[in-house]
């Protein structure tokens, strides 16, 4: 690693991670940190729309730049022509595609900082090799080049919500009659693009029976885009009562999940959209291995642990059954999540009634 010389000082800024909702809150350390590096200098974040919108009223960051995937031939250009005309001296980038590179390479920035271990790795200045398990202490790693190490809080994730989300949720809490809910208050988010990811709807049926069962509580199944249908399955099929969430946006459902004592799903960015609220997280994991699990007692995933295949971070089963999610019985997987329940509720001494904005989130 060739390490940037410790008095240069940087005015602009530019940090590209253009894509994926939970690759975007994991560069919030680092964020945080550049920040206290170079307190004086304008940081830029180039980003692609919708996880763009988990960076809004984050303080740190000075502006945020949306490139649009559907601009067309020209887009590219029209990007360049932006980076460059704010003129950055430092460019780090934490996805290194194709198009991150050319970006990155164009930027006319004095100094270009990416992994080492990156196939483009050539075309900028400076390459760290990355470090640690967790994808958020992996991107912090590449800021090593700057002289910049890690502290003991250093992982926390940010998102901050505005006002008016918290108010849209408090609004239908009140009309669903759950300000008063019996607690623990869990969100359940069951939802992702990739089948290989995906636990059983029946599973997670099964799994908030026996939370309903054991724990009483509250459970509300949380959704997305298109996954209005399969939530309400999931709450109707349920002999246990439970409550299908309402529309969202980014910031209404981490607005959402502020009032949880416990969010529980698989491995998706939502999960982190709620780590970023300060709330303990339990997934269910197939395929992905621990980078995404945020550190701490009070997050945990949990795998199937007879397979020797796992984790094999693919999106597809290379041998053909996705025995990982399919037969991860429900009942194995509650008994390890009561367990984790246990040591949360030891951990913080108490179920808390309401949920208050760490950090102003």
């Amino acid at each position: 690693m060739r390490r940037v010389p410790s008095d240069f000082a940087p005015k602009t800024i530019l940090v590209i991670q253009l894509r994926q909702i939970g690759d975007v809150l994991m560069t919030t350390p680092a964020l945080r940190a550049l920040r206290r590096r170079y307190p004086q200098a304008r940081i830029m974040y180039l980003a692609e729309p919708l996880p763009a919108k988990v960076l809004e009223g984050n303080p740190v960051i000075d502006e945020v730049i949306i490139r649009d995937p559907s601009g067309g031939i020209l887009e590219p250009l029209q990007t360049i022509s932006k980076i460059r005309a704010r003129r950055p001296d430092l460019v780090i980038d934490f996805l290194a595609n194709p198009r991150a590179t050319m970006i990155a390479f164009l930027s006319g920035a004095k100094v270009t900082l990416t992994y080492a271990d990156n196939r483009r790795a050539i075309f900028y200045s400076h390459t760290v090799r990355a470090e640690g398990m967790f994808s958020g202490a992996q991107k912090f790693s590449l800021l090593r080049a700057l002289g910049v190490k890690p502290d003991s809080e250093t992982m926390d994730l940010d998102m901050p919500v505005p006002e008016a989300a918290r108010d849209k949720i408090a609004q239908w809490f009140a009309l669903a009659g759950l300000e008063s809910a019996p607690r623990p208050l869990v969100c359940l988010e069951p939802f992702q693009k990739w089948p290989a990811l995906t636990y059983p709807p029946e599973g997670f049926v099964k799994i908030c029976e026996l939370m309903r069962e054991k724990w009483g509580g509250t459970v509300i199944v949380c959704w997305g885009p298109g996954k209005e249908e399969a939530a309400r399955r999931i709450v109707e099929d349920a002999k246990a009562l439970l409550v299908l969430a309402p529309p969202t946006d980014l910031h209404e459902l981490a607005a959402l999940y502020q009032r949880a004592d416990l969010w529980v799903g698989v491995d998706c960015g939502p999960r982190h959209i709620a780590a970023a609220q300060g709330v303990p997280t339990f997934a269910v994991l197939g395929p992905s291995g621990d980078a995404w699990t945020p550190p701490g007692p009070r997050h945990l995933s949990v795998y199937r642990d007879d397979l020797e295949c796992l984790p094999c971070d693919r999106r597809t089963c290379i041998e053909g059954h996705h025995d990982c999610m399919e037969k991860f019985p429900p009942e194995d997987v509650f008994k390890k999540l009561e367990e984790f329940w246990r040591r949360v509720e030891r951990l913080e001494n108490t179920r808390p009634l309401t949920k208050s904005v760490a950090k102003g989130r």
